[in-house]
């Protein structure tokens, strides 16, 4: 009854995390490396040209490992509008990004006009945005970028549901072990084909 009420509390979120796995870790490629971002809104708001320096050195090269060879933003941009309706569908309001909001308020719910909205509007949409944007960066400019709050509000989503997760598991081990431990004595003095992980 211990391991059927765990399997019952863990699976749904076992569930969104497959989805949202497949969804926003291999589906959709463009994203915005906004911790870089935040370093480098700090060092603006502090003056700090060093700082300032090395986060834009870090862009360049996060904006040039976005954008490689092997990257088609049109495609990702077809894909993006395919997948954030279709992950909406398959899990519980609960389960939505903070992006889900923006895209219900400011969108009323037009997942094609918010997608391209990212994928033009982004400092990290083309190279255009991303210079005008390298040549003079802003606070308010990081604070407006859509792709950026997409990409923070999904790894804060993730964060969550992996601590989630992780707690509805716990003990999970233990009564894996009581369990074989139970087959064994059910099953003695006959050997049975040992649990490899017991």
């Amino acid at each position: 009854a211990q391991i059927d009420a765990a399997i019952e509390k863990s699976n749904p979120l076992l569930y969104n995390y497959t989805c949202f796995s497949e969804v926003f870790l291999s589906g959709i490629e463009f994203g915005s490396p906004y911790l870089v971002l935040d370093q480098l809104k700090e060092a603006l708001q502090q003056k700090d040209k060093e700082g300032q320096e090395k986060a834009i050195a870090t862009l360049k090269e996060a904006f040039a490992d976005i954008h490689n060879k092997d990257y088609d933003h049109e495609v990702d941009r077809k894909v993006a509008k395919v997948l954030l309706p279709l992950y909406a569908e398959m899990v519980p309001a609960t389960a939505l990004p903070a992006f889900y909001t923006t895209i219900e308020k400011e969108f009323k719910g037009d997942y094609a006009a918010y997608v391209d909205y990212c994928y033009d509007q982004s400092i990290f949409a083309n190279e255009a945005n991303f210079n005008k944007f390298v040549k003079k960066p802003s606070v308010k400019a990081i604070d407006k970028d859509p792709m950026t709050a997409f990409a923070r509000a999904k790894h804060t989503y993730l964060r969550q549901l992996g601590t989630d997760l992780m707690a509805s598991m716990e003990g999970m081990q233990l009564l894996h072990k009581t369990y074989v431990r139970g087959l064994c004595d059910l099953y003695a003095p006959e050997p049975k084909a040992p649990d490899a992980n017991f």
